[in-house]
């Protein structure tokens, strides 16, 4: 008589577990996908902003050494032919420029232009006069060329004289369409996009993969209302969901500022492709569920009846008895049933999460479950919800036979006033696959190094530990040099095999305190903390040219051999990151200018050079 209760509240509890353990897991694996997803499309937006940022900055060395050469000839025909010379041997570095010009005074576009290309004026361009009225190099907003009449980016900076007067432009054309065939090159899926646009948000180019070939919406400002609203905040780097203004699909995007010229890069992957695994699961767990749950309301209907029928009661009990024993007998979810917080009974799919043998739980405590007294103790205040008709729920690690720990999703309720039953869902690889993604998140796929994200969080670190211990630390970006001709000549598998040489070669030779990062292409930096002070952190940087100098052996039997450039910046406990960041970059493209193998210090009051030993 007493087992009718009984079977219907175990019935409900085994429907209300697996009803909330399904939705429960559900809505963890879908914002799971979602945050991996948010995740690839911030990385991805870095690391392009990152590489556009370094071809700028090409460019802007380019029109900077042209003004510098200009500005040493006083006579305007000898300006004008060492000006030409110097157009055709920076065009010659820059082939992501499809022309390098230089206009007058008057606008009169005289060098840079082939024989069959008629002279052009472009007063009438807004950039001629930004670029008259700036030290520094401008950035047109996206436009169509006067000479090839395809859209394009102008690059422009003014040359004057050694006293300031004005001279003329120097300016570089860039194809919008060279922005788009390397956005093409990256895998975003079938419905993924890719765009960049200036400061004022005018498209500049743009890769989606439902139409890569599409020319739509250059140079006009149409954004969605997400966009508008996360770009308006400020942040150099962001994400949001949106449905894109040009063809309404519905993206997780991110965006990433260029940090020193006006451009913006906006990566995004479709939310229906990133979804698609997670709405298979939905269905599988849809149609288990609803058959388990079919399953056991058909079972208490058919008791119900059988149970009026005085002459078959006793038979058809135990016969229920069975098949409802065939439930509880899952190998899914584990349950057990408590009295006096002393397991009575235990299905075979809780034995086997915990590697018990058959009836090894049975008689036994409920403390072996948990790793610790707290755990233990967290659990027990849940009795007293559940015997005022809640529910208890919670994740937490248990401890298997063999000592080993396991996630596991816990929920109970009461079935009678001194015994509760339990259930145990194993989540211990969704656990793993969370932390994983987390890792990844901070570290660069190809060489395992912290990323820029890890490096920076690692810098603070470094500042607050000076701080504590009133010592210095190093700031130390390193740049190789050859790295293109390696990649140019023994393809991208040789350059990623050089990549990660170097990486374990630098992992090598710092101290375990140190920390070593890829900031993404070519570039390395690396954290020594503490260090005594410059002398100290020279020396080292020293030993890492030498260990980055060693030749590197490939698949083919060849060795290749590339040297480095090096800026150092030395920190306190009062410095500020993004300062020593600018100040260690800084340094090392002025190091990177002198030639191979040059090491400098950069300080607040003035650069100290540092050359090694290395040939250049």
């Amino acid at each position: 008589m007493h087992f009718l209760p009984w079977l219907i509240a175990c019935n409900l509890a085994v429907a209300g577990a697996l009803i909330f353990g399904s939705i429960d897991s559900l809505k963890r694996s879908r914002e799971a996908d979602e945050t991996a997803a948010r995740q690839a499309t911030v990385n991805i937006a870095n690391s392009l902003s990152i590489e556009i940022e370094a071809e700028l900055r090409l460019i802007d060395n380019a029109l900077a050494s042209i003004a510098l050469t200009s500005a040493q000839e006083e006579s305007p025909i000898h300006r004008s032919v060492v000006v030409a010379r110097a157009i055709a041997e920076q065009k010659s570095l820059l082939p992501h420029v499809s022309a390098l010009r230089f206009a007058n005074t008057d606008g009169d576009v005289f060098l840079g232009l082939s024989p069959n290309e008629l002279p052009i004026n472009i007063t009438h361009r807004p950039y001629f006069d930004e670029a008259k009225n700036s030290l520094g190099m401008v950035v047109s907003e996206p436009l169509i060329s006067l000479v090839t009449n395809e859209w394009s980016l102008i690059f422009a900076r003014a040359l004057r004289t050694k006293s300031g007067v004005f001279q003329g432009v120097i300016y570089a054309v860039v194809k919008t369409d060279h922005y788009t065939k390397r956005f093409a090159e990256l895998d975003m899926g079938s419905y993924g996009a890719i765009a960049l646009r200036t400061k004022s948000l005018r498209l500049v180019a743009r890769w989606a993969g439902t139409d890569a070939s599409s020319m739509e919406g250059i140079g006009d400002a149409i954004v969605s209302p997400e966009m508008a609203q996360t770009l308006s905040e400020g942040s150099d780097k962001g994400s949001y969901s949106t449905h894109t203004a040009f063809d309404k699909i519905e993206r997780i995007a991110a965006y990433s500022r260029l940090r020193e010229y006006p451009l913006v890069v906006l990566t995004g992957l479709s939310a229906d492709e990133i979804l698609i695994p997670w709405r298979r699961e939905v269905r599988r767990n849809i149609v288990l569920v609803g058959l388990i749950i079919i399953v056991i309301a058909g079972f208490s209907v058919h008791l119900h009846f059988q149970h009026r029928c005085d002459s078959h009661a006793h038979k058809q009990a135990l016969k229920i008895a069975r098949e409802q024993n065939l439930i509880l007998e899952n190998d899914l979810v584990g349950m057990v049933r408590v009295r006096g917080r002393k397991n009575i009974w235990a299905n075979k799919a809780l034995h086997r999460i915990l590697g018990y043998e058959a009836g090894g739980l049975i008689g036994q405590s409920t403390r072996l479950f948990y790793l610790d007294e707290e755990s233990y103790t967290k659990v027990g205040g849940g009795y007293s919800l559940l015997r005022d008709g809640g529910r208890f729920c919670e994740q937490v690690q248990m401890r298997r036979k063999d000592g080993r720990p396991i996630w596991i999703d816990l929920s109970g309720a009461m079935v009678t006033e001194n015994e509760s039953l339990w259930m145990m869902v194993d989540i211990d690889s969704l656990k793993q696959s969370e932390t994983f993604a987390r890792e990844m998140a901070l570290k660069d796929p190809l060489t395992g190094l912290a990323n820029r994200r890890l490096l920076e969080v690692q810098l603070e670190n470094a500042i607050a530990n000076a701080k504590r211990n009133k010592s210095l630390m190093a700031l130390c970006y390193i740049d190789l040099d050859g790295f293109k001709q390696v990649n140019d000549h023994h393809g991208h598998n040789a350059g990623d095999i050089l990549l990660t040489n170097t990486a374990q070669r630098l992992l090598d030779t710092v101290r375990g305190s140190d920390t070593v990062a890829r900031l993404g292409g070519d570039e390395f930096a690396v954290i020594l903390s503490p260090v005594t002070g410059a002398p100290e952190a020279a020396m080292v940087m020293e030993r890492c040219l030498n260990c980055i100098a060693q030749e590197v052996g490939l698949d083919t039997g060849e060795s290749v051999r590339v040297a480095a450039s090096i800026g150092i910046a030395i920190g306190d406990g009062t410095s500020d990151p993004s300062d020593l960041i600018t100040a260690a970059d800084a340094a090392m493209y002025n190091a990177k200018r002198e030639g191979r193998g040059k090491i400098l210090i950069s300080k607040a009051e003035n650069n100290q050079r540092i050359e090694s030993n290395l040939p250049s």
